[in-house]
This record gives structure tokens, C-alpha cells and sequence, in this order.
């Protein structure tokens, strides 16, 4: 009976460790200034980052645009890159700024291709920090016209 017990006790402790170990992670986030990731189909991938803005009064546009490219230091994905395209009313604060699309673009082998996603498929917030940095995460766990998702992202102080 002791034996028993013990057996019963020591099954229930193995299923809750591996309970424990197969529990969703965190997804690891940017940390330093121009950097960030995406995770493209379950693979988290580095990025160095860069903004471009572009004012639309400036140059007889009817909208503010920013632009931020994701280009990957993992030499494994060197072809890649995600673009994020913002806009907002003209001369609104920066807090007005909403994505427009997500696009995944790759250069590899076999075939060059591209992936746009748009709203209500893809998802972004966008801050701007004190530094005058831009951070923020991203996802488009949805396509209609692929199967490739990219289910997390994010970019820490991206500067122009």
C-alpha cells in the first residue's frame, strides 16, 4: 500500500514538471537601440532595424508616413525582410500614427516572393520615445494569401 502510494505520488509530481516545462515562453523582445525581432512561422529571428519618416507637408502629400524595416543579422535568413507602414493625418501627434500593412518579402531560394498583410490580419502599436527612438510590436498571425504567419514581433528605439 506504501508503495503504492509513493508510486502515485511520485507519477503526479513528474506530470506537473513536465507540465511545467512544456508551458508557453515569452517570446524574447528587442533590448537595444535599432534592434528587433519577428518570429516567422515559429522561428524567432534578429533584426537591426531602421525608420524612415517622411512629411507629407513637407512634400505635397495628404498624409505623415514612417516606414520601419526589419532586416535580419542571422546570416540563415540574410534574403528576409519585414517592412511596417505607418501613416497619420498631417501634423497629428505621433500617437495618431496607424498601421497601414505588414510586408515579408524574401529573396531566397527557389523563388522570390512577397506576403502583404493589412488590417484586420495584422496588428501594430507605435510609441515614440523620448530619445525620438520609435519601439513597438507587431504581429499578422493571419493571411488569406499564405500559410507563412508571423505570430510576434517588436522593435526597441528605432531612430530615423
Amino acid at each position: 500500500m506504501l508503495a503504492r502510494l509513493f508510486t502515485t505520488s511520485a507519477v503526479s509530481f513528474l506530470l506537473l514538471l513536465g507540465a511545467l516545462s512544456c508551458s508557453k515562453k515569452d517570446a524574447p523582445t528587442a533590448t537595444t537601440t535599432n534592434t528587433g525581432t519577428y518570429t516567422l512561422d515559429g522561428v524567432i529571428t534578429p533584426c537591426q532595424v531602421a525608420v524612415s519618416a517622411l512629411s507629407g507637408t513637407a512634400n505635397n502629400l495628404i498624409a505623415d508616413y514612417l516606414d520601419v524595416q526589419l532586416t535580419p543579422t542571422d546570416p540563415q535568413h540574410s534574403g528576409e525582410v519585414v517592412f511596417l507602414y505607418f501613416d497619420k493625418p498631417l501634423n497629428a501627434p505621433t500617437s495618431a500614427y496607424e498601421l497601414l500593412s505588414i510586408k515579408f518579402a524574401s529573396s531566397l531560394p527557389p523563388l522570390p516572393y512577397a506576403i502583404n498583410y493589412t488590417a484586420p490580419d495584422a496588428t501594430a502599436t507605435l510609441s515614440q520615445l523620448s530619445s525620438g527612438g520609435y519601439s513597438g510590436t507587431f504581429a499578422a498571425p493571419f493571411s488569406r494569401f499564405s500559410s507563412r504567419v508571423i505570430t510576434a514581433g517588436a522593435f526597441i528605439d528605432a531612430r530615423p
